[in-house]
């Protein structure tokens, strides 16, 4: 074998060497990242889920059954499973960050209602009476406020009226409840 071929070899096994190289750090990156990215995905499927619903399910009744145990309230009708246990002040700039990092129930799912989700549960929860709700005047909502039942007895108006609202208030997150929707 000549130089010449001998060099144009060793130059092509270190193509080879480096392309295999390359290719196994590439394997790697994707073997630690890929939870993360099949997490991202299922986040933002979950995301879309709940804005689709959003925009299209919420119904004009409800009937909410309330569980002291964990600390939340069922909506039976709409699916919805709202937060009522160890309700959190923060800012309206904090209150989604509360919601995302939530586990409750046995759940992490879970998001700022909408206002028209929000108002139905203040409205309804008021007038069906429903017992050991966690009280609170204002709360906040996706780009809001809103008033409780509590906040209405003492400032007038009815509970779900939009309010206004400055510094800290208390946040009760909603999410969608799965497990009925499979039934």
């Amino acid at each position: 074998m000549t130089e010449k071929a001998k060099f144009e070899r060793k130059k092509t096994l270190k193509k080879i060497l480096k392309t295999l190289g390359i290719l196994t750090v590439l394997g790697i990156a994707i073997y630690y990242t890929y939870p993360y990215i099949i997490q991202m995905i299922e986040k933002n499927n979950d995301q879309t889920l709940t804005q689709s619903k959003q925009a299209h399910t919420t119904k004009k009744n409800a009937q909410y059954v309330s569980s002291t145990i964990s600390g939340v309230i069922t909506d039976e009708i709409n699916f919805l499973t709202w937060q009522n246990a160890e309700l959190t002040k923060a800012t309206l700039e904090e209150a989604s960050k509360v919601c995302e990092d939530l586990t409750l129930d046995y759940s992490d799912n879970w998001r700022l209602p909408s206002r028209s989700e929000s108002e139905l549960f203040h409205k309804e929860t008021s007038k069906q009476k429903v017992k050991n709700i966690a009280s609170s005047y204002i709360e906040i909502i996706q780009g809001g406020y809103i008033q409780t039942a509590k906040g209405a007895n003492r400032s007038g108006g009815n509970p779900g009226d939009n309010t206004f609202g400055v510094g800290e208030h208390f946040v009760r997150c909603v999410r969608d409840d799965i497990n009925y929707n499979t039934l």
